[in-house]
């Protein structure tokens, strides 16, 4: 499946859309590092992952729930958990009004970039296919694909957000 991710696409994000606690609090907005802190403490509770795309765009990711043997510009491999049979691609913009204002939910976010899975433990691979510093997306070639599979053993959660630079 193929979806287009609008708006500033700097960060992308899936989570679990029922565990996925979005509200930081307004304050965050003054200090953009505060948010990194949230993403971190999501990703050591399996309810999402989170990663910086080093350009802030529109992006095309393919999701892929067959095994594939695909390579790009880098990769990274984390868990999550799957507690009500839906997952979410969120752009910065989403990630960031869920973030500052506690009305804001993620069905208003969501729209049709989420896809179902059964409930579970998986292995979500993100593949970003180019370098952001020599390439500009064009809406038609795909940006990132994500790998997802069912697993038994989680990974070790991230401390990190890939790739960022904050």
């Amino acid at each position: 499946m193929k979806y287009y991710i609008m708006g500033d696409g700097s960060y992308l994000g899936i989570i679990d859309v029922n565990t996925y606690k979005c509200h930081v609090g307004p304050n965050w907005a003054n200090n953009p590092k505060l948010l990194e802190p949230h993403f971190v403490e999501q990703m050591q509770e399996y309810s999402g992952l989170f990663w910086d795309t080093n350009l802030e765009t529109s992006w095309l990711v393919e999701v892929q729930t067959e095994k594939i043997d695909i390579s790009g510009f880098r990769e990274v491999s984390g868990s999550i958990k799957v507690t009500d049979g839906k997952l979410a691609l969120l752009n910065y913009d989403s990630l960031t009004m869920l973030a500052q204002f506690e009305n804001q939910t993620i069905e208003e976010h969501i729209k049709d970039n989420f896809f179902d899975l059964e409930n579970g433990n998986y292995q979500i691979r993100i593949v970003q296919l180019f370098d952001p510093k020599t390439y500009f997306p064009n809406g038609v070639s795909t940006d990132f694909v994500i790998d997802i599979q069912s697993i038994d053993v989680l990974l070790p959660p991230w401390n990190t957000v890939p790739w960022s630079k904050l």
